[in-house]
């Protein structure tokens, strides 16, 4: 509907895709036009939206779909349920983190503002027709990640390992070169800082 609104009005759409296109990657950092693969609903949805973009596009709507990564930052929901905000969760109730595998999970974690700079900078770019990765470019292992967070709240803590989930993806990370090209976008949170920030 908004792309048909789009189309009667002339007007430009950014909207949200996902990392999920991709499924499980091999090779990271991953580029846009690596195959996509989604390994769930949600994932295959975001994909099914991108091909109704391109089909748009092709009639001469002006179109950009995000591909974000893991997006974190305050106002994240437990519904959401974030890794970082799950793990918050149990620290602030002085519980260890439940990682599910074996921790060596990579993922690219993007704050919420830099997300919200990529939305604003497509937008008013010149650019009319495209599907960009939005990540930092720089990924942390799960195991690596819920170590840093112990460590910065001061608790005797060790992660509590559990059986993996079916359908985790192992390696997520993304190359984020298109966007820095098309949008002059550069990434400026950093993750660590802000866990003390928040932790703290």
């Amino acid at each position: 509907n908004i792309f048909k609104i789009a189309q009667k009005n002339n007007f430009k759409v950014v909207y949200a895709s996902s990392s999920s296109v991709y499924g499980h990657q091999e090779n990271v950092p991953i580029l846009e036009n690596y195959e996509k693969k989604p390994i769930n609903p949600y994932g295959q949805t975001k994909l099914d939206d991108e091909e109704l973009a391109k089909k748009y596009g092709k009639q001469g709507v002006k179109i950009i779909g995000l591909r974000y990564f893991n997006i974190f930052g305050k106002g994240q929901t437990l519904e959401y349920a974030g890794v970082i905000t799950k793990f918050l969760d149990r620290i602030k109730e002085r519980k260890a983190p439940i990682i599910f595998g074996s921790g060596s999970q990579i993922r690219d974690f993007i704050h919420v503002e830099d997300v919200a700079n990529a939305n604003y900078l497509a937008m008013k770019s010149d650019v009319l027709n495209s599907h960009v990765n939005i990540g930092t470019g720089n990924s942390i292992s799960i195991l690596k990640l819920a170590k840093i967070m112990i460590s910065i709240s001061g608790l005797d803590l060790e992660p509590i390992m559990e059986k993996a989930l079916e359908g985790d993806i192992e390696k997520s990370q993304s190359n984020n070169s298109l966007a820095r090209k098309s949008f002059d976008w550069i990434p400026e949170r950093k993750l660590e800082d802000w866990l003390r920030e928040t932790i703290k």
